[in-house]
């Protein structure tokens, strides 16, 4: 817990949504379904997280933030902040 991870979710078409943020827990799941992804993150620049709307997000490892930015500008992907 409390390592930098970076959230990412598709806009629309050659649109992300991105944010940075911190791992703080690890949300427990029934055995009988649910998302087995389930974390509670905080973000940078959010003041609560409930307030970022969308299903299936993609979480990665470390602040990829920068990267991912830069990653759209050359492929032509508008790439907005989640927050």
């Amino acid at each position: 817990m409390g390592k930098n991870c970076t959230v990412m979710t598709f806009a629309g078409p050659g649109a992300l949504l991105v944010g940075t943020g911190r791992v703080r827990a690890n949300v427990p799941q029934p055995p009988s379904g649910c998302c087995r992804t389930a974390v509670e993150v905080e973000l940078d620049g959010v003041a609560d997280s409930r307030d970022v709307k969308g299903f299936h997000q993609l979480f990665i490892l470390g602040n990829q933030g920068r990267t991912l930015r830069a990653w759209g500008q050359l492929a032509g992907i508008k790439v907005a902040s989640i927050g």
